[in-house]
């Protein structure tokens, strides 16, 4: 099952709209339809960080923001902080893909 299908899925058990999400979201309602449609590039990286949790042992949302809340996370911090669990294992971007 794709990630759009999912999203859809828990929208809709929910009882909530495409435009409830977005707003909740903070992003364009059309913005939010193209993930559930699976056109975003969230299809293609939230199987990759998934992939990279489990091959440190940590939970997906610490590689996304240190809190683990998505709350507090800043663009372009996911990246780093993948880096640095790599770091800390001593493992290389090689050994790691």
């Amino acid at each position: 099952m794709k990630l759009g299908d999912v999203l859809r899925k828990e929208r809709e058990a929910r009882g909530l709209t495409a435009a409830d999400v977005s707003t909740r979201l903070g992003m364009t309602e059309p913005e939010y339809e193209q993930l559930e449609r699976g056109l975003s590039q969230a299809e293609q990286w939230g199987p990759i960080l998934a992939r990279i949790a489990i091959r440190f042992e940590t939970p997906t949302s610490r590689l996304i923001c240190a809190s683990g809340r998505s709350s507090d996370a800043k663009p372009g911090e996911c990246g780093s902080r993948i880096r640095a669990r790599r770091e800390q294992r001593g493992q290389t971007a090689e050994a790691v893909a």
